[in-house]
């Protein structure tokens, strides 16, 4: 009962969080993003990342080479891209949305309801949505499991270790590197080399020095060769490390 009660805390504040967000979209601001007060999140030089000499012909393979896993319980990915692909492409909301559809995105956590073009099967809970149904929030908080409860779904596990084997660049933004999450993304079979960046925003020396240890025994078989550890945050890594990340 601990638990359920918390789940329902956590899916509760998580849309309230979502609707007071900078990125919370409703009527009374036209149903667009206010890109300008988000100027300065990762998620905007994510995206510019992402689109970088991208032509609309090609647009169909913009995830090809790029995969998610977060530990987060909100949409605020999906939901942020699909307006940007709209805005920059000039496309429609919805065909922006099916485009986002393509983007490999893990939460093995959970996540607090499926956006509803996410291919729900019930409908889905747009960003930010109010509930004034009770069972939705029970229904929601069901799809989210704690720090203390392991992810039960193998086939996603595998999937994830399958990305970060194959990866040949791996980025962690605004991540605690704790021991079970590390043992989460823990590699078993040979893959490429791979570089590495990470934010370890207000962590001490030896501390980093003990993640980087971390960071090489996940990563098992696969060679490092490049592992830069930035004592910032996840939008200022983005833009410093912008160039050797996209060669």
């Amino acid at each position: 009962m601990v638990v359920t009660m918390g789940k329902l805390g956590i899916a509760s504040s998580i849309l309230e969080a979502e609707q007071v967000s900078t990125i919370y979209v409703n009527a009374s601001n036209g149903d667009r993003l206010d890109f300008a007060n988000v100027r300065d999140s990762w998620h905007n030089t994510f995206a510019k990342m992402l689109t970088e000499g991208v032509q609309r012909t090609d647009i169909e393979h913009i995830f090809d080479n790029v995969a998610i896993i977060t530990f987060n319980y909100d949409r605020c990915i999906e939901h942020y891209l699909s307006y940007w692909l709209a805005n920059y492409f000039k496309l429609h909301l919805s065909d922006a949305q099916a485009l986002t559809l393509k983007l490999q995105i893990y939460h093995p956590y959970g996540q607090v309801g499926r956006l509803p073009w996410q291919n729900s099967p019930g409908g889905g809970i747009s960003f930010g949505e109010e509930l004034s149904r009770s069972n939705s929030l029970i229904a929601i908080s069901r799809q989210l499991r704690t720090f203390t409860e392991r992810v039960e779904d193998d086939g996603t596990l595998e999937k994830m270790r399958d990305l970060l084997r194959a990866a040949e660049k791996i980025i962690y933004l605004g991540f605690s590197f704790g021991s079970m999450n590390m043992e989460l993304l823990t590699t078993f079979d040979d893959g490429p080399s791979k570089e590495v960046y990470g934010t370890v925003m207000g962590i001490s020396g030896p501390n980093i020095k003990s993640i980087s240890n971390d960071i090489r025994a996940s990563l098992k078989a696969c060679p490092i060769t490049a592992l830069e550890l930035a004592s910032y945050g996840a939008n200022q890594l983005l833009y410093d490390y912008w160039r050797p990340m996209l060669a």
